[in-house]
Parts: structure tokens; sequence; C-alpha cells
């Protein structure tokens, strides 16, 4: 109720992409492996931070893709705070952070070699960000949430 409903509602705010984020991405992760393993451990983190931001970055892809839309009906999303380039940055930003980090926790020991699959990743996550970059045709935007949403589930 409180993200899609009521007199202010979460998604129209900047703060859609990190609550959708903290709620799909972080806490399914933190309640999954607390029913497998009834700890919550802080090596849970290191799973929940990329599934935070690949989350957000759906919602991301979803609000660059309506931005005009968006503002004009009043809404306030981080696209349109930010401003669609630095939107498109901090998506691409994002993609690279949680190569970064996956490979980093692998390199250390925390996260098995097959954690390098997520690489597989790596093209859907950056054709997205070329099409909202590039495209203005609303069927290629909405491709992109395809796009988008297969680099999550890599």
């Amino acid at each position: 109720f409180l993200y899609s409903g009521g007199p202010k509602p979460i998604s129209r705010t900047p703060f859609g992409e990190i609550s959708s984020g903290i709620a799909m991405g972080f806490a399914i992760v933190l309640i999954t492996g607390y029913a497998w393993t009834r700890d919550l451990s802080l090596a849970l983190l290191i799973p929940a931070i990329p599934s935070t931001l690949l989350v957000g970055s759906i919602m991301l892809t979803n609000n660059i893709r309506d931005i005009r839309n968006d503002e004009s009906h009043g809404r306030r999303t981080l696209p349109i705070v930010l401003g669609r380039e630095r939107a498109l940055s901090l998506m691409s930003v994002t993609y690279l952070f949680n190569f970064i980090w996956i490979l980093a926790w692998i390199i250390v020991g925390h996260m098995t070699w097959f954690s390098l699959f997520a690489f597989l990743a790596a093209p859907l996550a950056f054709k997205t960000v070329h099409t909202l970059s590039t495209k203005t045709d609303e069927f290629l935007l909405d491709k992109a949430m395809g796009t988008t949403a297969g680099a999550a589930m890599i």
C-alpha cells in the first residue's frame, strides 16, 4: 500500500528504486537465507547487495523509460530528479559495481566459481543501458524492460 497507494506513494518519489530493491532484493535474500540456515549471518549480505541493486535497476529502467509521462503527471521519480543522463550513468555504475562485487568475493573465496555465471548477464545489462541511451521508440524501450529483467534473473 505504501509503495503504490495512498496520498504520496513511494513509487512516485526518488525512493521507489531503493524501496523495491530492499523489499524484493535484500529482504528476500535474507529471508531465504534464514529459512535455510535459521541464522542471519553477515555472509548473507554478500548476495543481498547485488540482488538489491538489480531489483532497483528494474525499477530504474521502468522509470527512465517512462520519464516524460511521469514528469507530465507530477511524479518525482529518481530519473526525473537526477535527469536522464545521470540516471543512465547510475544504472551503468550499478551494473559495474555488481560485477566487481561478485568477482571480488569469488577471488577471496566467499563465493564459488559457479558465481561467474552471473557474468552471462553482462551483455543484457549493457544492452539495456545502450537501448535506453540511444532509442526513443516505445517498443524498443519496452524491450529494455525485458533485458533488464533477464539480467537480474541471471
